[in-house]
């Protein structure tokens, strides 16, 4: 157990496992275990930050491409501009156009653009490198390209929209082409800050496959880490808290049971280790309790079938024995016998003597009642100064034996009655009885004890009788 926090105790030879009466054991539904809520409260931690943070990595790297695309288009935007201005201070437009429609295709080429396009305030194609668009004049409430500008809600410069037409993601970027002071030669009586605009279109869609790419291998990357991570913390869970518990669960079962000896072996510093250490002082502190308890449970049951004068059984327990034994004797066929002991006169005893002189006679009596029994043999206070005696495995002639004897031994020696010495003469009179097949309960057999034991009396006292 050196690598564990707790292990399993030892447990007595042959240590009953069956549950008390009342017990309930209930198994821990899986979804409400601690090693699985806990594994799964942080594979889903795990996943949402990694999640999170891969896709606003991804991102970032999207935004950072969108920005260096729209730096290129600036940049191009600015030299189109200002080759734009200086080409119409020299006057002559058609040679303007021509080099700017050539400077925007390599332009183009250099840059990776999919198509320039120098467009008015009014959205008149004026160059670029698409030719068919010459001249077209764009309608953001009616062209689709426009649209798609307008829609994003695309108002300053620079502009930056993505769009899908067809099968391709295209980001486009407008810049303007700022009206410049020298420019007011020529556009003086145009009140506004640009003249014209610059579209640059890039293809997007490469881009954006590598992206979803990435956001793939991501997933996928965060699936095997997370079955990882899931397997591993499952496994720590399982060695570090849950086999632990599960051994004081046990232990607890077995504490439950009454085995209040269980004890856990303790070995670690940590909380699962203080709490093995509180759930062996627990046991102890419950098994002295019980110990105390047990011991006062005996003596007051030994108090309530107990004679306090004679040390005999009392009349109750004499009746439940002797029911249990004519059970017993019908079933294994052996014999039973009760005797009825009285003594004679005893009220003339303590009336002349006192009672304590007649409690000194009683247990005198009860002395030498004991001496004759064998250890199977149960003698019973049966109530003032007359006794039941049970007699196992004895038959009618050995009753009679005992009988004679007992009462040869009561009479035949005088009973010390004070401190001093004095004595008086004691006889009793007895009545004893077999058990027979018809007897079903102890009733039976004592009253037909307690009428021979009349008859005694009647036919003169100190003398047996036996029906």
């Amino acid at each position: 157990t050196g690598v564990q926090t707790c292990a399993l105790p030892i447990w007595r030879e042959g240590m009953a496992l069956e549950f008390k009466a009342g017990w309930n054991e209930r198994e821990v539904p899986w979804n409400c275990k601690l090693q699985n809520r806990l594994t799964i409260g942080i594979l889903i931690i795990f996943v949402l930050v990694f999640g999170v943070s891969s896709f606003l990595m991804i991102d970032y790297e999207k935004q950072l491409v969108q920005k260096q695309r729209v730096a290129i288009a600036n940049q191009l935007g600015d030299v189109l501009s200002n080759t734009l201005s200086a080409e119409m201070m020299k006057g002559d437009e058609k040679e303007m156009w021509d080099d700017i429609e050539a400077l925007t295709d390599k332009m183009r080429a250099a840059s990776g653009a999919e198509r320039i396009q120098i467009l008015s305030r009014e959205g008149e194609v004026l160059a670029g490198t698409d030719f068919s668009l010459e001249s077209y004049e764009y309608s953001k409430e009616e062209d689709a390209e426009c649209a798609a500008c307008h829609l994003h809600g695309a108002k300053d410069f620079p502009s930056i929209v993505i769009s899908t037409e067809g099968e391709k993601t295209v980001l486009r970027t407008i810049t303007p082409i700022k009206k410049e002071r020298r420019c007011n030669e020529c556009h003086e009586d145009e009140e506004t800050n640009f003249l014209g605009m610059i579209s640059i279109d890039f293809d997007y869609t490469p881009i954006e496959r590598e992206n979803n790419e990435k956001k793939m291998r991501f997933f996928l990357l965060v699936t095997v880490i997370a079955v990882v991570m899931f397997a591993a913390i499952y496994w720590m869970l399982s060695k570090e808290v849950l086999h632990p518990i599960k051994i004081l669960m046990e232990a607890s079962r077995h504490l439950a049971r009454g085995h209040y000896d269980t004890q856990l072996d303790v070995s670690g510093e940590d909380e699962l280790s203080r709490l093995g250490e509180t759930f062996n002082h627990v046991a102890n502190e419950i098994k002295k309790a019980n110990d105390v308890l047990a011991v006062e449970s005996e003596n007051n049951y030994q108090s309530a079938i107990t004679d306090g004068l004679t040390g005999f059984r009392n009349k109750v327990f004499g009746h439940e024995t002797l029911m249990e034994l004519i059970l017993e004797s019908h079933k294994c066929e052996e014999p039973l016998s009760v005797l009825m002991v009285d003594l004679d006169f005893f009220k003339k005893v303590n009336d002349t003597y006192g009672h304590l002189a007649g409690d000194m006679v009683l247990r005198e009596t009860a002395t030498r009642i004991k001496q004759l029994l064998h250890y199977s043999d149960t003698p019973v206070r049966y109530g003032g100064e007359e006794f039941l005696i049970i007699l196992a495995n004895t038959d009618e002639a050995g009753l009679n034996t005992v009988g004679e004897r007992l009462r040869a031994k009561i009479a035949d020696s005088k009973f010390i009655i004070d401190d001093d010495g004095a004595e008086i003469e004691v006889t009793a009179s007895l009545g004893g009885t077999v058990c027979l097949t018809n007897d079903g309960k102890s009733e039976d057999m004592i009253e037909r004890a307690d009428n021979a034991l009349y008859q005694a009396k009647g036919g003169g006292r100190n003398q047996l009788v036996i029906l």
